[in-house]
């Protein structure tokens, strides 16, 4: 009886149930494609929100795709498969209501304007909404990755680095 108790409290202690909280940590786009964006800009800001901002100078093709990935932290490593992993028409992508859906629209993307035209596109403000978030969500660093490419040509990647508490 004691140990099914000690189970039960260490399951528990292990992992985060019920509300958290999303702390920001970094955001960077180590690769952006000149013929296609100016350089971005980002930060995050003082309230744990994020800034981005940059302008599209050529459309992009229907045949646009993008990538959502979300790796956590293993001994400062980000080497952990969280299982969210999405490749997809960015159009498709727009429709999503869970994830990327949302993230899309962190970049002033909308679903009325697919595949985006000619113009400046960004954020200010932006925080996660944690309501879409599995009600048990391991505590971690993690680090999350959206790629646009088209036909295995890098257009943009952008990170983000942020821990769950």
């Amino acid at each position: 009886m004691i140990l099914s108790v000690l189970i039960v409290l260490t399951a528990q202690f292990f992992s985060v149930q019920g509300d958290f909280v999303v702390l920001f940590k970094d955001i960077d786009c180590p690769n952006f494609n000149e013929e296609f964006f100016t350089e971005p800009e980002t930060y995050i800001d003082d309230n744990n929100a994020i800034f981005f901002n940059t302008t599209i100078v050529k459309e992009f093709l229907p045949t646009t795709q993008g990538y959502f990935g979300i790796i956590g932290a293993s001994l400062g490593e980000y080497v952990v498969d969280t299982g969210i992993d999405v490749e997809m028409p960015l159009c498709d992508m727009m429709n999503e209501p869970v994830i990327l859906g949302p993230l899309l629209h962190i970049f002033g993307l909308s679903d009325d304007n697919c595949p985006p035209k000619l113009g400046v596109y960004g954020s200010e403000g932006y925080t996660l909404p944690t309501a879409t978030f599995p009600d048990d969500f391991p505590r971690n660093q993690y680090k999350a990755v959206f790629e646009l490419t088209i036909e295995d040509e890098e257009l943009i990647i952008l990170n983000i680095f942020f821990e769950i508490q």
